[in-house]
């Protein structure tokens, strides 16, 4: 029996030829390198194409650059490798280890006191310990103290020898003998230095008032002047009436009226009394003034208490 090929068969018989031989036109016809990196190949129906590939030739790698990878068998510094398992197998067994060993809990020691999480230090500030014989070695915590050792006690004064225990040596030593009262017999008490120092101000003071009941016997009013010496370039107050001692260029008396001097003729040597401070003066007319004695002050006396 004979068959037809329809319109609509050829149609479709058309289109699978078409697409059969589109096929075949897209297939490598051949394929040739170029460098290490590139391979360029020809389809059937004459197109071209470019194929890139890696090259089989690795370097290190690194952050940036993929490569090859060092392996490192113990630890270093190195930044372009890797630990191996049995480095990593080490370093963890020797991590447990540690924590094995480790302290779980803080023990307090001498001088240590632990509250919750604050850990703080006790300083013991004893600087010696009193005993009545030496022992052997010092007791725990007073290695570094004095020991005293009593060697005689009469009420309040005893005394103490006292003793320091080297360490290296394994024994004591002595540094010298105490006493727990001083002996200030030989020194002055308090009220003794104020009878000492008033005697003085009494025997000064005496001798002040029988020089001058004696300077109040002597001959003419040239011979002594009671007043108020002082530099006279600095100015007489206005409210000043009095013999006045000139101390500065030339030993004058002058003879004040409310601030107004008027110079007293004096020949020779006289005495001049400042009452003022009660300082003596023997004065040279004309030529020098010499202070003789000088009173002991109300401050001076202060200054030593």
């Amino acid at each position: 029996m004979t068959k037809f090929l329809s319109l609509e068969g050829l149609t479709t018989l058309i289109a699978k030829l078409k697409s059969y031989f589109a096929a075949k036109g897209e297939a490598i016809k051949t394929i040739t390198g170029s460098g290490n990196k590139t391979l360029s190949f020809t389809r059937a129906d004459g197109t071209t194409g470019t194929i890139n590939y890696q090259d089989t030739t690795y370097g290190t790698g690194n952050t940036g650059t993929a490569g090859l990878t060092k392996l490192y068998t113990s630890l270093g510094t190195q930044t372009d490798g890797a630990p191996t398992n049995s480095l990593l197998n080490a370093q963890v067994s020797a991590i447990n280890t540690a924590i094995g060993k480790k302290q779980d809990k803080l023990t307090a020691g001498q001088g240590i006191k632990i509250a919750g999480s604050t850990i703080s230090v006790q300083i013991d500030s004893t600087l010696f310990v009193v005993v009545t014989s030496l022992p052997d070695a010092p007791a725990s915590g007073n290695e570094g103290k004095i020991h005293l050792l009593q060697l005689t006690k009469t009420g309040t004064n005893n005394k103490y020898a006292e003793y320091v225990w080297r360490g290296s040596t394994d024994k004591w030593e002595q540094l010298g003998t105490i006493s727990s009262k001083m002996d200030l017999s030989d020194y002055s008490t308090t009220d003794q230095v104020k009878a000492l120092i008033k005697a003085e101000t009494d025997a000064r003071t005496a001798a002040d008032t029988a020089l001058g009941n004696r300077i109040a016997t002597l001959e003419g009013d040239e011979d002594v002047f009671v007043g108020t010496a002082g530099n006279a370039a600095d100015g007489i107050p206005k409210s000043y009436s009095g013999y006045w001692l000139a101390t500065n260029d030339e030993p004058f008396v002058f003879k004040v009226t409310n601030g107004s001097p008027v110079p007293v003729a004096t020949i020779g040597t006289f005495l001049f009394n400042d009452t003022a401070t009660g300082d003596w003066y023997i004065v040279d007319t004309g030529k020098s003034t010499t202070k003789v004695q000088t009173s002991i002050t109300t401050a001076e006396i202060n200054a030593l208490f």
